[in-house]
Order: C-alpha cells, then sequence, then structure tokens
C-alpha cells in the first residue's frame, strides 16, 4: 500500500461522524492490506508509530523544508525509515535522515505523518471501532475479538482472523496481557449486589509472571523487573507457574504518598523507597488459564495460595457496609474502594467498579501557557482534555496541584514536545495526569467542564489511549445529578 493511499483512508474517515461508515471504510481497509503492512498501517492510523526520540519543534521546523520531487512511497517503507530514525545516535544524522524522509512528501503527507507521530490523529478511529470492524471483515463473533485482545496486539488478531484461527491466540507466560480496569461508580449504584470490596491503592498496577524466572511488567506492558528485587525474591519462594495482578505501594507502617513510590523508577538518583505488593487476582496457575472463571472461583485460589499478598477483602451487598469499609479506606490511607462482581469473568471492563474520596479522572494535557509572577518560569494553566472517539475534549484548564519541583519537571518535558507555539500558549505532544476535582458543571465553552480542578500526579505509567473518555466526564456529571 502506498502512503497516500492511507492519507486519503484518514481523510474519508474524518469526512465522517457515522460510525457504521467508518466501520465499513476500516472493513475494505483491514482485507486490502497485506500480512507485512498491518503492524505499519494501524500504527499509522493510531497514532502509534516507532518513538524517533526528536523535538517536535524540530519536526516542525523540517516540515517547511522544500520536497525534491514527488515520490510515490510505500506505507511499510516509510515506517521502517521512522524506525530507523529513531535507532540512530548523534542529533545531526538523525535530523538529516529525517529532513530526507521529508523532502520525498508531499505537503499533506507531511501533515499525517506529523499527525500520527504526535499520536493526535483526528478520524475518530481507536481500538474498539478497529475490533468490530475485524469482526466484520471475517465474520469472527466480536467476543471472540475481544478476548484474543486481552492477550495480543490488532496486527497478531488480524493475521490470525484472516486464517480463521482466532482461538488459537491464548495467554503465554511472559508475554504481558491488558489488565481489567474498574469503572466510576457510586454507593447508589452498587448497593443491593452481592460485591466483594477492596482498598483502592494509591500506587501502580503491574502483572508478575513466574515460571522458572520472575518476570514483572506494568500495565503498559514496560519491563520493571530490575526495579523490584524485592518483589522478585517474595514471589520465588511460591511454588508453581502462574501469572498475578496487582499493584505496588510505597508503605512504612502505612500507605506513603505516591510520589515517594515514583522516586524508585527514576534512572537518575533511584532511591530505595519501601513498598508492598498486594496481589488481587490470579489469571494463570501451572497450565490453566484462569480469565474465564469466575471472580469468586479465582479469589478462592489466591486464598489459598497467596495468603501473604491479599488485600484486605469483604463481600457484602449492604449500602451501610460498604460505606463504612470506604470510611475504613480512606482512614487508613487508600484512595477509596474497588468493588467487584463475584460472578464477573476477567475482561478489559466488566463487572468491576471504583469509588474514590474525590473525583478524578486521567486527563491529557494538550497545551500550557506561561505562567504569571512567581509562575512566570513555568509552564502552568494546563489546558486538560479527555479522549473523544480519537480526538481531543478539552473540559478545563488548571494550575493547580504541583509543587515547584514537579513545575520545573513538567516544564522540561512539554518543552520537549512542544508542536507548536502561539502567543503564550504552547501546543504539546499530550502527557496523561491524574486530575481531581469537585464536580463537573454544564460548560457553553467546553459542553462539560471540571470544578476547581488541581493536579493530583503525572501519570508517567499511563499512555495517553488509558486516560479518561468523554463520557465518564459526562457519568460522573449525571451521577451528581442524581445525588
Amino acid at each position: 500500500m502506498k502512503f497516500d493511499e492511507i492519507v486519503e483512508i484518514c481523510k474519508k474517515l474524518e469526512a465522517t461522524r457515522s460510525k457504521k461508515e467508518k466501520v465499513s471504510i476500516l472493513e475494505k481497509f483491514l482485507v486490502k492490506i497485506s500480512n507485512e503492512e498491518i503492524k505499519a498501517a494501524l500504527g499509522f492510523l493510531l497514532g502509534e508509530m516507532p518513538k524517533i526520540n526528536v523535538g517536535y519543534a524540530t519536526i516542525s521546523k523540517f516540515m517547511a523544508i522544500k520536497a525534491f520531487k514527488s515520490f510515490s512511497t510505500e506505507l511499510k517503507e516509510l515506517y521502517e525509515k521512522i524506525l530507523n530514525i529513531g535507532k540512530i545516535e548523534g542529533r545531526t544524522k538523525k535530523e538529516m535522515m529525517l529532513s530526507s524522509l521529508l523532502s520525498s512528501l508531499n505537503n499533506e503527507e507531511r501533515k499525517y505523518l506529523l499527525k500520527a507521530l504526535i499520536g493526535e490523529m483526528r478520524h475518530g478511529v481507536n481500538e474498539g471501532l478497529l475490533i468490530e470492524s475485524v469482526s466484520k471483515a471475517y465474520g469472527i463473533k466480536k467476543d471472540k475479538i475481544k478476548r484474543a485482545f486481552i492477550f495480543s496486539s490488532l496486527p497478531e488478531i488480524i493475521k490470525y482472523a484472516r486464517m480463521n484461527k482466532i482461538n488459537e491466540i491464548k495467554l503465554q507466560l511472559y508475554k504481558p496481557i491488558k489488565l481489567m480496569k474498574a469503572d466510576i461508580s457510586s454507593f447508589d449504584e452498587i448497593a443491593g449486589k452481592e460485591l466483594a470490596l477492596e482498598f483502592k491503592f494509591d500506587g501502580i498496577r503491574i502483572q508478575v509472571h513466574k515460571g522458572k524466572e520472575v518476570k514483572i511488567f506494568s500495565r503498559n506492558f514496560k519491563d520493571l523487573t530490575n526495579f523490584l528485587p524485592e518483589v522478585v525474591e517474595e514471589i520465588k519462594k511460591i511454588d508453581g507457574k502462574f501469572i498475578l495482578d496487582g499493584e505496588i505501594i510505597a508503605y512504612s507502617d502505612k500507605p506513603l504518598p505516591f510520589q515517594n513510590l515514583i522516586k524508585k523508577f527514576r534512572m537518575k538518583n533511584k532511591i530505595n523507597v519501601p513498598i508492598k505488593f498486594f496481589a488481587f487476582d490470579i489469571l494463570y496457575l501451572n497450565g490453566e488459564v484462569l480469565i474465564d472463571n469466575k471472580y469468586k472461583e479465582r479469589w478462592e485460589i489466591l486464598k489459598e495460595k497467596f495468603k501473604d499478598f491479599l488485600p484486605i477483602h469483604i463481600v457484602t451487598k449492604s449500602k451501610e457496609e460498604m460505606i463504612k469499609f470506604f470510611e475504613r479506606a480512606i482512614k487508613e490511607g487508600h484512595e477509596g474502594i474497588v468493588a467487584k462482581d463475584l460472578h464477573s469473568l476477567y475482561r478489559l471492563r466488566k463487572g468491576w467498579y471504583k469509588i474514590k474520596k474525590s473525583y478524578s479522572l486521567d486527563l491529557v494535557i494538550i497545551a500550557a501557557e506561561w505562567g504569571h509572577g512567581r509562575r512566570h518560569r513555568w509552564l502552568s494553566d494546563f489546558w486538560l482534555a479527555a479522549l473523544d472517539n480519537g480526538k481531543f475534549h478539552m473540559v478545563g484548564k488548571t494550575f493547580k496541584g504541583l509543587s515547584d519541583e514537579e513545575f520545573e519537571e513538567l516544564t522540561q518535558i512539554l518543552l520537549k514536545n512542544k508542536i507548536k507555539e502561539k502567543g503564550r500558549v504552547i501546543f504539546v505532544k499530550p502527557i496523561v495526569v491524574e486530575v481531581e476535582f469537585d464536580g463537573i458543571q454544564k460548560s457553553r465553552k467546553y459542553g462539560y467542564a471540571l470544578r476547581f480542578a488541581r493536579i493530583k500526579r503525572i501519570r508517567w505509567d499511563k499512555d495517553v489511549k488509558e486516560a479518561n473518555e468523554i463520557k465518564d466526564v459526562k457519568r460522573i456529571y449525571e451521577m451528581q445529578q442524581s445525588i
């Protein structure tokens, strides 16, 4: 497939708001691309291109270079060139290669390449839409594809779907999987259901794989094994092969702030922070895949084999007991509670609920303004947005919540990821932050706007695609109204 062909597909996707029409466009696109082109094509569509480690201000500078002549660039070839640019050491050589690449593209192709590199495609295509398109293209039930997606990537799923072998995609030890998420909820919504309740920790979600050796991965598949030797040593003592879903928190007699924990993962000035590991689910044990077992069955296995790592856990359907347990969680220094349907299977999002002491969402900073007064040296007044069908939907601004040290650090990071500058505003490649707020109100400017928003922490452990969606903002607004 030529690069200009996929640019045309992006333009068609941008031109329609119809989900049905988008699926139809993607269905035809999936059938057309070859197995060798799948990774490059999906990387481009989803804005998940190889990292080139060049500042976006530099890329923008090269966008103005005049094309020497019009080439008909192959998509796969373009993708490989970008991959190679990322591997080059030395700024001058890297920039020369980038300049050469951009000079072979016309202005429209450059524009879409830049969008893909900064992860800001505006055609509304996300993983959910692609899963539906794969289902339509190859006549496979969507639930089967969703299950396979827990264990695998979309390129691999498409290749197996073409061979009608989707059932052969299975959980594998040492191959990180996608972890289950909890939906924002309220006591009124979950009361009356028989649920397991646990404390919601302010830590880093991890998955622990043990076979002949122990490997630890983050929620976005980064290998954290070397950062967590104390957890590795504890897990080594347990017999068998297994995969655990859990969380680490900074802990010394009581939970410590998340900022303490993140210091453990700094490449420079790494600090030895005391931590505690909690295992709250098991997905695999001695050759048996457990994600299709009910949650209560998985918990019984955890109780029997991993009792030293279990969180406090109660089962109730009483609203009063739920509130009492929630108050205990807050008193002991945790964020709130997670409630789990006893009959839920391990899926990406179905049957787990979270209630926190204050409203919070993982949002993205898409721009920032230079501060005033004491903050004049830093970027502050951060523009906050939620995901909205592959686009960014702004829900307000804030300069509150960060320490001077964090302002300085975030300013340097945002400047390295600058896309463009307009007056006092620096537009940047998005970065995920957790934002606390007192409520949500209707806004003429944004649709929905956060009240008294403040940044709680920078979510170094999260990719942009893991940020909350505008439907989550709307859901909190509706819960407020019902209360």
